[in-house]
C-alpha cells in the first residue's frame, strides 16, 4: 500500500544486510518522503542504534565502497 509518511515521523523497523544471520533493528524518524514514479523514496534518519547493529551496518557499507 502506497501511504505518504509525514516528515519528523518517528518510527522503528528492522533490515536484513545480504548474507546476514540478524536483522538489524533501529529507531528513526522519517526526513523525507517523495513519490517517484511507481515508486515512494522515504529518507529516514536513525536515531538509535545498537552498537552491534552500527559496526555490521558500517562494515557492510564499507564492502561496498
Amino acid at each position: 500500500r502506497d501511504v505518504p509518511v509525514l516528515p519528523q515521523t518517528p518510527l522503528s523497523l528492522s533490515f536484513d544486510l545480504p548474507g546476514a544471520e540478524a536483522p538489524i533493528s533501529v529507531t528513526g524518524m522519517v526526513v523525507s518522503d517523495q513519490r517517484r514514479g511507481p515508486f515512494r523514496r522515504t529518507g529516514i534518519r536513525f536515531t538509535e542504534i545498537p552498537p552491534e547493529s552500527a559496526e555490521r551496518l558500517a562494515a557492510f557499507c564499507s564492502q561496498r565502497g
